[in-house]
């Protein structure tokens, strides 16, 4: 998982590069732009864990209700564990430490040569 975060920030920043030294030139900072990748990074690794527990959680429920007819066996998705705080606390911090180098890259980016290059 981190490593798609990585390769998807990383890939983002390649294509954005133009759009990030144009928001420098505009009076963005060099931290601004860094806190920026961080929180995409936060934010796709959030989303994607929430929404994993969340069809975790529909095909417990979907899985539940056809066994209870089936077999008599009930289980339950509306059921949220503690435990399931603690992924998503996990995943928060995969997305930041996965997003470390993109942030970086951000940070020392050189906006004249790359609005040169256009």
């Amino acid at each position: 998982a981190a490593l798609s975060i990585f390769i998807a920030l990383y890939n983002a920043l390649k294509e954005r590069r133009y759009d990030l030294a144009m928001m420098r030139s505009l009076g963005a900072s060099r931290a601004k732009l860094g806190w920026h990748v961080m929180l995409e990074g936060l934010l796709l690794s959030l989303g994607g864990a929430l929404g994993g527990l969340l069809l975790g959680h529909l095909a417990v429920e979907m899985l539940g209700s056809w066994l209870s007819e089936a077999r008599q066996i009930n289980l339950s998705g509306t059921v949220w564990l503690a435990e399931e705080v603690w992924l998503l606390l996990l995943a928060a911090g995969i997305g930041i430490i996965s997003a470390l180098l993109p942030a970086i890259q951000a940070y020392r980016s050189d906006i004249s040569g790359i609005l040169a290059e256009r």
